[in-house]
């Protein structure tokens, strides 16, 4: 199966990303919107072939060693149309303030699938520790002047503050022409 390890955002903020999307409407010809219920923080992508008996070791193993972590805050940074060294963006995200409990959570879950050394998960980490909520793919090649009205418009676009992340997402994901399918395998909550 396909699946990755995620944090979902609270529904407050899912009205506020639809919203931002809105703002972005006249330029649906160029952007495909995400699908607002499936936005997400990818802590860890797993793999397309990922067993279930190795889901399910590696979900027991991190539930050991996360029984004792706590919540934590994330702040929203900003609006930003590609990753900051990318000459063409292909993505339109919300980016997220660097934060050290975020760091410490993904760098303990990439721990733990190294040790055990699941055949079937593929080693995808996160690079850079760009943590972010994805809003809209580009769906054709843009000119430069139209990456250029874009981020003039996501320039005033502010934000609420952020979240406290109680709990991470365990989602199978099945990719479909309307878009990923998502179903949620299993949760580990985090003590307050």
């Amino acid at each position: 199966m396909r699946a990755f390890i995620a944090i979902f955002p609270p529904k407050d903020l899912i009205k506020e990303f639809k919203d931002t999307q809105n703002k972005l409407i006249q330029y649906k010809n160029f952007l495909r919107f995400a699908d607002p219920s499936t936005i997400h923080i990818t802590l860890r992508y797993l793999g397309d072939r990922v067993r279930g008996d190795e889901l399910t070791r590696l979900i027991n193993e991190l539930k050991k060693r996360l029984y004792d972590f706590k919540s934590f805050n994330i702040r929203l940074n900003k609006v930003q149309f590609g990753f900051n060294e990318e000459k063409w963006p292909r993505i339109l995200f919300i980016s997220l303030f660097r934060n050290d409990k975020l760091d410490r959570l993904v760098s303990l879950i990439n721990h733990t699938v190294d040790d055990l050394d699941l055949a079937s998960v593929e080693g995808i980490k996160i690079e850079n520790n760009i943590y972010h909520f994805t809003l809209c793919r580009k769906r054709k090649d843009l000119s430069r002047n139209m990456v250029n009205k874009i981020s003039s418009l996501i320039n005033d676009i502010s934000l609420e503050d952020g979240f406290v992340v109680k709990k991470i997402d365990f989602i199978s994901s099945v990719l479909s022409a309307r878009g990923p399918i998502y179903s949620s395998i299993d949760h580990i909550r985090f003590t307050e």
